[in-house]
């Protein structure tokens, strides 16, 4: 891997380091942009190259590493130093363009599928002009400004409709919806082909249920979160439900040789790096996109963690996850996702149109196009925040406010950050407007100075805010303004939805990074079904008591994959060796387990058996007080069973 990291230069030094290579586009944000020093593009050791770069103009085609960690030592200032960091940098491009040109051609499916030459947008002026003006966009060139607040009008936001909901389905036919059977059919047909092509030893096919009960045991383990993955099959810490439906060597083979996609039949002229795993994401994005969506949004980054190879891997210092694979999310004040773009450098699914506004907001550009309602609100930071964004949903009736980047807005006439600092107390404010009065930035003082752009609010109705001052060691109340209360409020859609996948994540050790996404994927589906689950729990007026939480919602899913078309047989594997310990606790009255409903109706493998008198119990059958020495080979529990009545039947039979 080839690094190269500007920490320890003058800025003369990387000026002169940028025009020796030939690429003076992006000198004037070198000191403007502090923002900058979060993000790191990685080259990975197979080729291609890849680049985050989070200033204003996507022109910029410099291939840097900023704010390595402490680990990775940076380059000597020395001049002898800084002349071998030239040289190597540009051995390091001449290499990434030959191995970029001889990917075109392609002689196998790693070089065809990472090392897709560089599209750069174009820097035609007149073709970015005609661009501009098809959007109805102004100029950067004639953008100006007046202090003072934008000009307010009545706004009727959008909200919510009360849903309509009459039933409320298992959670595993929320679960279906995301992942749909016809996705597993698929998951079954490309892994029995690709372990008939590997040559997997003992691997008999794989059918439709015993990738669910594969799927499920996945979700499962990431609830008891064991760890080492060998503990789930040890016979004194086994979970039935994971060592009584599949043995621990099949489960590794189907580990081994899980696919969505036929790997000989790539398609053509596709430039998508994650082709291999996309099926999963579409059939849960297609659902994602017939959600009713929030009134309030947000756009952010979220982070698959990974640290093996594959050459679109992201560094990003301040994440809980650093190192891994980024995706850009639309979510709701909620958690629940709506919308998402996997990112992938230059091939990344942005539309033509916005690629030549920049990668921040490009992505934001193309993630409002899931925006079917108007005078929705809209929040996002200052990574993707630009003056045209700004105006561009303006005239799409979307309402945003974002942290901003001073340099990406054409000087705005504000204080300087040292003056306010020095003349000013915490809580003040101030704010301009551009001229066209689709923009109005808005500078706030607290620890620090915020810079806050929006297209509809300002400095607004301020309120008070509660801050820690440290020269009277007691709390104290500032001045706020409103956009920074909204702000405040509705930014934290997709951090919500970390945090839910980070409760009960699956954690699996390997260097494929298809299987560390698809179980990602599996628990994305998780965390969206139950927030879809609970959204209409609420809206039928479910007590709060009898709303299931996410960990009982993930198990019922889990159990629901491993048992749903099942039949009652004998515990799998050979019997232990191990003497059984048996602690002397007092006895308790035996619990009876009823099955969940998914299972009770699911139509296969239920047989009535005869006991013996001393296996006599009361018909678990609803309405039913009957004692009966007949049980359900599959449900464990007493059913009648006779001619003038058969709750075997009834209760089996979803009316």
């Amino acid at each position: 891997m080839s690094f190269l990291s500007y920490d320890n230069l003058s800025d003369e030094q990387i000026v002169n380091i940028l025009i020796s290579d030939g690429d003076t586009s992006d000198l004037e944000n070198l000191s403007d942009d502090e923002d900058a020093v979060n993000e790191v593009a990685v080259i990975d050791q197979e080729g291609g190259d890849h680049e985050d770069n989070p200033s204003d103009d996507n022109d910029v085609d410099v291939y840097e590493i900023i704010n390595l960690p402490e680990d990775i030592p940076g380059p000597s200032t020395s001049k002898a130093s800084s002349s071998s960091t030239r040289e190597k940098r540009s051995t390091s491009q001449r290499q990434n363009r030959e191995r970029s040109a001889s990917s075109s051609q392609g002689t196998s499916e790693s070089h065809q599928s990472s090392q897709a030459p560089r599209q750069p947008p174009n820097p035609d002026p007149a073709v970015r002009k005609e661009i501009f003006n098809s959007l109805n966009l102004t100029d950067r060139k004639s953008i100006s400004w007046t202090k003072g607040p934008l000009d307010s009008h009545a706004i009727n936001f959008y909200e919510l409709p009360p849903k309509e909901v009459t039933s409320l389905p298992s959670p595993y036919e929320y679960f279906q919806r995301y992942i749909t059977d016809d996705l597993v059919q698929d998951m079954v047909e490309k892994t029995n082909l690709y372990a008939t092509r590997t040559n997997v030893a003992n691997f008999p096919p794989v059918n439709e249920r015993e990738m669910k009960v594969f799927i499920g045991v996945n979700l499962a383990m990431g609830i008891f979160n064991y760890p080492q993955i060998h503990l789930f099959w040890n016979q004194k810490f086994s979970i039935p439900l994971i060592l009584d439906n599949i043995s621990r060597n099949r489960f590794h083979k189907i580990r081994q040789a899980f696919h969505v996609t036929d790997v000989n039949e790539k398609p053509a002229n596709s430039n998508d790096r994650f082709w291999k795993i996309r099926p999963i994401y579409e059939s849960i994005r297609a659902q994602c996109k017939n959600l009713d969506i929030e009134p309030n949004l947000c756009v952010d980054e979220q982070m698959i963690g990974f640290k093996g190879q594959i050459n679109v891997k992201q560094f990003i210092k301040n994440k809980p996850t650093k190192w891994g694979i980024k995706v850009f999310a639309l979510c709701g004040e909620s958690g629940t996702v709506y919308d998402f773009i996997l990112y992938q450098g230059s091939s990344t699914e942005i539309q033509e149109k916005y690629k030549d506004f920049g990668l921040g907001p490009s992505v934001v550009m193309q993630l409002a196009e899931r925006i079917d309602q108007k005078n929705c609100r809209l929040y996002f930071d200052n990574y993707f925040s630009s003056y045209h964004l700004f105006q561009y949903l303006l005239k799409k009736d979307i309402y945003a406010i974002g942290t901003i980047r001073i340099n990406r807005f054409s000087n705005p006439p504000l204080t300087d950050d040292p003056k306010v600092k020095k003349n000013q107390k915490r809580g003040y404010a101030e704010e301009v407007r551009s001229n066209d009065g689709s923009v109005v930035i808005t500078k706030w003082l607290d620890n620090n100075t915020v810079n806050v752009g929006s297209n509809y609010k300002g400095i607004g109705t301020m309120d008070k805010c509660k801050r820690w001052d440290r020269a009277t060691n007691a709390f104290i109340e500032i001045d706020r303004p409103e956009c920074i209360r909204l702000y405040n409020e509705s930014m934290g859609g997709v951090d919500k939805c970390d945090f839910l996948l980070a409760i009960h994540k699956t954690k699996i050790r390997t260097r494929k990074w298809t299987l560390r996404m698809a179980n990602h994927a599996f628990d994305l589906a998780v965390v969206n079904s139950w927030l879809n689950y609970r959204s209409d729990a609420e809206a039928i007026g479910l007590p709060k008591n009898k709303i299931l939480d996410l960990l009982a919602f993930r198990l019922y899913v889990a159990e629901s994959l491993v048992l749903c078309g099942s039949t009652a047989g004998k515990k799998r594997g050979r019997p232990s060796n191990c003497p059984v310990i048996s602690p002397t606790v007092p006895k308790r009255r035996k619990q009876i387990l009823k099955p969940i409903d998914d299972i009770r109706f699911d139509n296969v493998g239920h047989f009535p058996e005869f006991k013996n008198v001393a296996s006599t119990g009361r018909c678990k059958n609803p309405g039913c007080k009957s004692k009966t020495y007949i049980i359900c080979t599959k449900c464990n529990i007493n059913l009648c069973c006779a001619r003038e009545k058969n709750c075997f039947h009834e209760y089996h039979v979803k009316k």
